[in-house]
């Protein structure tokens, strides 16, 4: 499965690949392979990672954890990406969280612990 991690910095994005299979939890990539096969069925757009565990997050974030990723929106016209979320939710368990925000689709793995 291909990724990338979209850094995005002053209009510009960079890539960088080098932690994504070492750094996310197995339970998150289970996830973002739903999260990507039901972008391609909805949108035909690969999903672009902008925030994984890199980035300076609140004191309670999964990011660091490697349980939480942001997923682009601006290549889903806001009917697709609420579909996406609708169904995503369908599909995985109630451990996962997947929230469209305004700029990102915000996706963890809560392990309540």
């Amino acid at each position: 499965m291909k990724y990338k991690n979209g850094v995005v910095r002053k209009g510009s994005v960079n890539y960088n690949s080098e932690w994504h299979d070492v750094e996310w939890s197995k339970e998150l990539m289970y996830g973002m392979g739903v999260f990507e096969q039901i972008s391609i069925d909805v949108a035909a757009i690969e999903p672009v990672v902008t925030c994984g565990i890199e980035g300076v997050h609140s004191t309670n974030s999964l990011h660091p954890k490697g349980r939480a990723v942001d997923f682009r929106t601006s290549y889903y016209s806001g009917d697709q990406a609420r579909e996406i979320v609708r169904r995503v939710k369908a599909k995985i368990d109630k451990e996962f969280d997947i929230i469209l925000e305004s700029n990102h689709i915000h996706f963890e793995r809560d392990l309540h612990n």
